[in-house]
């Protein structure tokens, strides 16, 4: 009895044994890490291949295969993957599977964007060959950088109350997105219309987003002021004989009251207020307008009394602006050019 059980199990084990020795490896396939989608700035992704039978099955191989890593990018690197990480030699074309082992992992990683095809196959031509496809997206750094505003015109502008404010508005420059315009940021002006009816510093305010919500202002300052005063003009001082300070011509009298018909200088006009003529241009000055004057009174009493006109043309009188020597009416040319008018002859 006992000797019919031991034929019977070993009968039963007999298909399994077979199995077993027509286990041969006959392909190699890629089992994991593809097809994937890797971002072009990711470190890495690990891959596996395995030797399979026809049936895809894992099969130990007999002894040591070499399997050649290839990919259609140019930027596209292998390395070796040890049981934590990616090996740090980027230059790897071929990866080992040990004997009596079916599978084995490797590092992969590319730098440029696009769809590609990754195959590993037998070095030696036995084994079948096997590939996957892996997408790079086009990825970089994220943009941290906020845009850059320009003011167009000055950074600080100065009014007067009632002036009419036009804002010379700005231009916005970001390192991705370019120029950036109303239509691709939001650009956001705070501060307008400026109000000028009286005086006040006020401030425009400009604020810019890119589109990676790195924001950026700039700000223009308005200062608005009251109109100065005017302030009357002021007549030119002359040395004062009496105190040595300044004072001024008051009275045009003063240059018909003098007996002499020219003025000397050392001059003194007036009596309560002593004024001392020393300048040489402006002692000229004096008799012109001093002769002007007298003519202008003798003028002035011809037309009121008409009946010594008519005795001065019977008697042949001088007429009394010839009292004055014509030396003495005739302006030098440093008169003439000197940016002063007629009447301030001081």
């Amino acid at each position: 009895m006992f000797k019919k059980a031991l034929v019977l199990s070993l009968f039963l084990l007999l298909p399994v044994c077979f199995v077993q020795a027509v286990t041969i490896p006959t392909q190699l396939t890629i089992i994991s890490g593809l097809p994937q989608t890797l971002d072009v700035d990711a470190t890495s992704t690990v891959i596996t291949v395995e030797a399979q039978d026809s049936l895809n099955n894992p099969a130990n191989v007999i002894s040591t295969t070499y399997v050649n890593l290839v990919s259609d990018s140019a930027t596209g690197v292998f390395s070796s993957k040890s049981a934590s990480e990616c090996g740090t030699d980027w230059t790897k074309t071929q990866i080992t599977i040990a004997s009596s082992s079916a599978r084995k992992s490797f590092c992969y990683k590319d730098y440029t964007p696009g769809t590609f095809t990754i195959t590993v196959s037998d070095s030696v031509g036995v084994l079948a060959s096997s590939s996957k496809t892996i997408i790079i997206n086009a990825t970089s750094t994220p943009d941290t950088t906020a845009p850059v505003i320009t003011l167009l015109g000055d950074a600080v502008v100065n009014l007067t109350v009632g002036d009419t404010y036009t804002d010379a508005g700005v231009t916005v420059m970001d390192d991705v997105d370019g120029v950036l315009t109303a239509s691709t940021t939001s650009i956001v002006v705070t501060g307008l219309p400026i109000d000028t009816s009286a005086s006040s510093t006020q401030y425009v305010i400009y604020t810019a987003t890119d589109s990676s919500s790195n924001s950026a202002s700039s700000t223009r300052t308005i200062n608005i002021s009251d109109p100065a005063p005017v302030v009357a003009p002021v007549a030119d001082p002359v040395v004062s004989h009496s105190s040595g300070g300044t004072g001024y011509v008051q009275n045009i009298s003063y240059l018909l009251a003098t007996p002499s018909p020219v003025l000397t200088e050392g001059l003194v006009l007036g009596t309560s207020t002593s004024r001392v003529i020393t300048d040489p241009i402006r002692l000229r000055r004096l008799n012109y307008i001093r002769a002007r004057l007298i003519e202008i009174r003798g003028h002035l009493i011809f037309l009121q009394h008409p009946e010594l006109r008519e005795l001065f043309k019977t008697t042949g009188t001088a007429t009394v602006s010839e009292a004055v020597s014509p030396a003495s009416t005739t302006e030098s040319q440093d008169d003439q050019t000197e940016d002063k008018p007629w009447w301030k002859f001081w």
